[in-house]
C-alpha cells in the first residue's frame, strides 16, 4: 500500500494536481511501523465485518471500481511520464478476479 500511495504522490506532482495529502501522509506513518504492530493496529481500528467496498464487488461478482481509481493512476502516469508498476499490477490482480 505504501508504494501505491508513492505512485500516487509522483503522478500527481507530474501533473500538478493540488491535493490534501495530510490524511496520505498518517497513513503512510502507520504503515512504516513493523508489520505484526500495522496488524494489531488494524484489527483493534476496524471492525471484524468491515471490508472495502471492492472486496464487496469482487465477492459479489459486480463490477469494480478498480479502473476508475488506480487505473486512472496508471493513465495519467502514462501521459507524464511516470512508471506505475505497482498500480498497474493491482488493476491487473483486480480484474482477473
Amino acid at each position: 500500500m505504501t508504494a501505491v500511495c508513492r505512485e500516487v504522490e509522483a503522478v500527481y506532482a507530474a501533473n500538478s494536481i493540488e491535493y490534501d495529502g495530510s490524511g496520505n501522509a498518517q497513513y503512510l506513518r502507520l504503515l512504516s511501523l513493523p508489520s505484526p504492530l500495522v496488524w494489531l493496529i488494524s484489527q483493534l481500528l476496524i471492525s471484524s465485518d468491515g471490508r472495502a467496498s471492492m472486496s464487496g464487488d469482487l465477492l459479489y461478482r459486480r463490477p469494480t471500481e478498480i479502473d476508475f481509481l488506480n487505473g486512472h493512476i496508471v493513465e495519467l502516469g502514462k501521459r507524464a511520464g511516470v512508471p506505475t508498476p505497482v498500480n498497474a499490477r493491482l488493476c491487473d490482480l483486480i480484474r482477473a478476479a
